[in-house]
């Protein structure tokens, strides 16, 4: 069976489901858990932790090395050669600290960030925390543990981190940001690749793409 005949064949289960499922509950004979289940089947969600490593991990070159060997699969007794990354590039992250965002989704996130350090190696980092206007800007170094300092609780404005990033003339391997998508864009698309991180529903942007954490 090809891969074409395989999706079909796919489509029409996930049809046939769905149509039995709407009978089920049309007679009142269909579960809450039943439901929730059959919800998840028919629109799997993607890790937003997942989704957010490979897009940003996607805008690197990418090599393998055999000095050393790749970790995860020799804990299974499998020898084969690791990932070698080129670090190249900054990359700027923009967190929308106007009250919107809790501790844990902060915390969330900075240990993916750091994570996503360590793979792909950038230059350097800068975390802009603001919400009207920036309220402040730490720089991290290559290799360097990303901790976060948070500061401001104001209103929303996501123009502030393109502005920064024009005045002080750095082309961003790409740009992070990390809010629930409630403020001001700017009016014009940024010539480096943005990716909005949304910890609400919403998930469009006039540019960029949109991440949702689920």
């Amino acid at each position: 069976m090809t891969e074409a005949e395989m999706q079909v064949m796919e489509q029409d289960v996930k049809s046939a489901v769905a149509n039995a499922a709407a009978v089920a509950k049309k007679q009142g004979k269909l579960p809450g858990d039943l439901e929730r289940f059959i919800g998840k089947l028919l629109k799997p969600q993607v890790d937003w932790r997942e989704k957010l490593r490979a897009i940003v991990t996607g805008l690197y070159p990418v090599d393998y090395t055999w000095r050393r060997f790749n970790r995860r699969l020799l804990e299974e007794d499998i020898y084969a050669p690791s990932m070698l990354r080129e670090g190249a590039g900054e990359v700027v992250v923009a967190i929308d600290t106007s009250g919107s965002i809790g501790k844990k989704e902060l915390t969330t996130f900075f240990s993916e960030l750091n994570a996503i350090s360590e793979e792909v190696h950038p230059e350097k980092i800068h975390v802009i925390y603001v919400d009207a206007d920036i309220s402040g800007v730490d720089t991290f170094e290559m290799g360097e543990e990303i901790v976060a300092r948070p500061r401001g609780g104001g209103g929303t404005d996501f123009r502030p981190p393109f502005n920064w990033v024009e005045l002080n003339s750095i082309s961003p391997q790409a740009l992070v940001y990390f809010t629930d998508m409630y403020g001001s864009f700017p009016d014009n698309a940024p010539p480096y690749p943005v990716i909005w991180v949304s910890t609400s529903d919403k998930s469009k942007a006039p540019f960029g793409e949109v991440i949702n954490v689920r």
